[in-house]
């Protein structure tokens, strides 16, 4: 649903003023509008929100740091990054880390990501995936026991739209633990 953000005027939110259909229907445009981010809406600051499930196309996320070799320009989110590590898995194949929902656009048809990763051993390989219900997506890989980008992995969200819950996934295929630091995210 495509709609547009309309101001809500003084005259209308004063206390003499009723509520009226139409005040009530840009209440509720006015917040799909900033949600779908819409040209017309306010943006919202990524940098002053913190522990939240936001969507995803809504974040101004001119402060975030950018990982690597991802094609610059649209709908590009850091999901997570920290300064030194931030979790690791020690059971071989593939473990569940963390759990999100994030919101997909209707026009998008792949969420695309990459990872920085590292093993404690050197020379194992170290990868990581995104899981939404039935749909797995491609392997991100990287081998090296110091922190190196990801190839590129994509889910197929051509189906999703609106909410959808993802679960981010390691696997540990050689060493004694993975890490990953940070990832990073964009619609295709």
């Amino acid at each position: 649903m495509s709609v547009t953000y309309s101001a809500v005027t003084s005259g209308e939110k004063d206390a003499e003023s009723p509520l009226t259909a139409s005040l009530a229907d840009k209440w509720s445009n006015n917040l799909l509008a900033v949600i779908e981010n819409d040209a017309t809406a306010p943006e919202i600051d990524g940098a002053a929100i913190t522990n939240l499930t936001i969507p995803y196309a809504a974040l101004n996320l001119s402060n975030s740091i950018v990982l690597g070799d991802m094609e610059a320009g649209t709908n590009q989110q850091t999901l997570f990054a920290v300064v030194g590590d931030f979790t690791s898995v020690t059971a071989s194949g593939w473990n569940a880390i963390y759990v999100m929902s994030i919101y997909v656009p209707s026009s998008a048809t792949s969420l695309a990501y990459v990872g920085w990763l590292r093993n404690a051993t050197s020379g194992q390989d170290n990868s990581l995936r995104i899981v939404a219900g039935i749909e797995t997506g491609s392997t991100a890989g990287v081998n090296g026991s110091t922190y190196a980008q990801t190839t590129e992995g994509t889910l197929d969200v051509s189906a999703s739209s609106g909410w959808l819950t993802i679960n981010i996934q390691l696997n540990r295929e050689g060493g004694t633990e993975t890490f990953i630091r940070s990832m990073s995210t964009r619609f295709i």
